[in-house]
């Protein structure tokens, strides 16, 4: 801009053009370090680690809001009806409300942090990350109480059951790779078994559960019950019909469908990273397509999908993507929205 007189500064704005028909996909400002989404709220919801701010972005107009946190989070945990939050800080949790865009209470605990999940009752856990044997770590906001009972394995990834008072968890670090299950529904939580599989089935560290709560599917593609009768619960029950690597992977019940991004690179380098479709009754594959790209200045940059999901009616799919950094510099993540027929 010229006043006649003086230059100013220049000033630069991207803007991407898409086809009809083609993805959405909106470059990200943030340090992204983990993201859930919320299918009642449609937002993505994540933690960065260069501020100490919960975002929630908006997936129909691209517009982010960030809630101010006591601390920088590290992981972020959604409660089943996707309304709250809860943030594991560095010795610290909170609870947000995503309505009010507020933190609604913080309790300190002594532990590092770890994965985090909130429940039906928003009382948030934690696995601390470090040492090999913990405690899980159970925050009641409303009663102003923490409970730090009932073994765990250190830096397991847990998801809760979408309609009942369970957690399961994922091991890592350890080989064969197993899953557990604690009851919820009282506090302290009770850690009630583990799977009948000790290596007969590959879990690889992380797990999904299926949006009405009938199915697990595990990191490297094995699918289990999730049942109430014990002799049924975490038993197997199928695989994905390609022998893949799973980074993320949501369930969609009007669909019948699971949507995964798949990680191959763990499994041979020369497999290239795909958006797969699973029928939900089978698991056979019904369709896969490559991640979209990062469109920077000097051309489109590949990328990675960290995390993805169906929105509440299966309309859309929403990924994370990751960028090697190569023109994108510090700003290496994307968001993708992709609508489905």
């Amino acid at each position: 801009v010229n006043d006649g007189d003086r230059d100013s500064a220049i000033a630069r704005s991207e803007v991407a053009v898409f086809g009809a028909g083609a993805s959405m996909v909106y470059r990200l400002a943030d340090a992204v370090t983990d993201a859930e989404f919320s299918k009642a709220l449609d937002r993505l919801v994540y933690v960065s680690a260069d501020s100490a701010e919960l975002t929630l972005f908006d997936i129909d107009t691209g517009e982010a809001q960030s809630i101010d946190l006591p601390l920088p989070g590290f992981r972020v945990g959604l409660s089943p009806d996707g309304t709250h939050a809860a943030v594991s800080h560095q010795g610290l949790v909170s609870l947000v409300s995503l309505n009010a865009l507020a933190v609604v209470d913080s309790q300190a605990m002594v532990v590092d942090w770890g994965d985090i999940v909130l429940d039906h009752a928003n009382r948030a856990h934690v696995t601390p990350r470090r040492d090999q044997w913990v405690n899980l770590v159970s925050v009641d906001f409303a009663a102003n109480t923490l409970y730090d009972s009932g073994r765990a394995r250190a830096g397991s990834q847990k998801r809760v059951h979408p309609t009942e008072s369970w957690i399961y968890a994922a091991d890592r670090g350890l080989s064969p790779s197993d899953f557990e299950k604690y009851d919820v529904a009282a506090m302290p939580g009770v850690r009630i078994g583990d799977s009948p599989y000790h290596g007969d089935y590959r879990i690889d560290g992380n797990l999904w559960i299926s949006e009405l709560g009938d199915r697990l599917l595990t990191a490297r593609g094995n699918a289990f019950w999730s049942r109430t009768d014990p002799a049924v619960d975490m038993t197997y029950s199928g695989a994905l019909s390609d022998d893949l690597f799973v980074a993320s992977a949501d369930h969609s019940a009007e669909r019948n469908e699971w949507v995964v991004a798949s990680a191959n690179a763990f499994l041979d380098p020369d497999l290239p990273d795909r958006l797969l479709f699973y029928s939900g009754s089978f698991l056979t594959r019904l369709s896969d397509e490559a991640f979209a790209p990062i469109p920077t200045v000097i051309g489109d940059a590949p990328t990675t999908a960290l995390n993805v999901f169906f929105d509440d009616g299966g309309s859309k799919v929403i990924l994370l993507l990751e960028s090697d950094g190569a023109g994108v510099g510090a700003n290496d993540k994307a968001v993708q929205i992709r609508e489905l027929p």
